[in-house]
């Protein structure tokens, strides 16, 4: 600690002189175009170096006595050496970091930093696009603007002859013999179906509405009555309301139920007829002609199909409005 301060007072003393030196070398101020050393610069030049000289001695014997007189200190590691160097007048450094309750929040401030979060981009999840497949069907479906469900406009596929649809007229026709039409775009296991058409001239005129109609076996969609079994609720040729089954039991016909007395006030090819059926897929059939409740059936071994249509035996038979209830 000794040679410390004996170091830095030998400084010290050194640069007083260098100073003392410097200004008796200082040039004498002259007066302008003569040459002459005017009387205050030679005053000055001649006192000046005198005073700078003695105050530089009396500093630099001033620090040789108090460095003489300071005790030796012991020897001490280096922390507390650096601290008691410190003056007293000396301000402590201070954190340069700004305090929790004055930092002011920096939105950028952490770019910089590494960080082990990864980055994440958010991805919008899409839906997968397919496209539908098409099936293609062992039949032609044709509209039937006439047949309805609801709002529904049905749709059907021909089992057997053709139809046609009468913009004219507003009805679906028959256009061939032994006639039947398929609905498609519906199905009913129970609920009340109703049909209103107007019959053609003639002998044969067996027309009226088909349900519990059973599925196809296989790709059968071309059937009349050697196809899956259905209940066929018709008005015969002569008149009469007729309920039966058609391919049951591997037969082609199986009679259920016949009026006994022809359909009051109505005349082949002269008038409509609307004829219904309520059936509850459990056997109980109540049939209808004209809004005249005409058959009460029950069947022990009912069909469960669930499609309906419309059949008709002869060309011309013209078909007004079909309605399906769902119960």
């Amino acid at each position: 600690m000794k040679k410390i301060m004996t170091f830095v007072l030998t400084c010290l003393l050194l640069t007083a002189i260098l100073v003392s030196c410097n200004q008796a070398d200082a040039p004498a101020e002259t007066t302008p175009g003569t040459g002459v050393v005017t009387e205050a610069a030679t005053e000055n030049s001649t006192q000046a170096p005198a005073e700078d000289k003695t105050e530089a001695a009396t500093v630099a014997e001033e620090i040789t006595d108090a460095v003489t007189e300071a005790p030796t200190a012991a020897p001490v590691d280096t922390a507390e050496t650096l601290a008691e160097a410190v003056t007293d007048g000396a301000e402590e450094p201070t954190d340069t970091a700004l305090s929790d309750e004055t930092a002011t929040e920096d939105p950028d401030a952490n770019l910089g930093e590494d960080t082990n979060e990864e980055l994440t981009v958010p991805v919008e999840e899409t839906e997968a696009v397919t496209e539908e497949e098409v099936v293609e069907l062992p039949y032609d479906v044709m509209s039937i603007p006439v047949a309805s469900y609801g709002d529904l406009e049905l749709e059907g596929y021909l089992a057997s002859g053709s139809f046609t649809f009468d913009d004219e007229f507003g009805c679906v026709y028959s256009d061939d013999v032994n006639n039947m039409l398929v609905v498609t775009n519906d199905s009913m296991t129970s609920g009340k179906l109703t049909a209103t058409f107007l019959s053609s001239y003639g002998d044969v005129n067996d027309n009226g509405i088909i349900f519990g109609l059973e599925d196809p076996v296989g790709d059968q969609y071309e059937f009349w009555e050697d196809g899956p079994a259905y209940y066929f609720l018709f008005v015969s040729d002569i008149q009469h309301l007729y309920l039966a089954k058609a391919g049951y039991n591997g037969q082609p016909w199986t009679e259920l139920y016949v009026t006994p007395m022809p359909i009051p006030e109505y005349t082949h090819g002269e008038t409509e007829i609307t004829i219904s059926v309520e059936f509850d897929g459990e056997g109980e059939i109540l049939c209808y002609a004209n809004d005249e409740l005409l058959i009460d059936y029950y069947d022990f071994d009912p069909l469960k199909g669930d499609n309906y249509g419309i059949r008709c035996e002869v060309l011309g038979v013209e078909y007004y409005n079909v309605v399906a209830e769902h119960e």
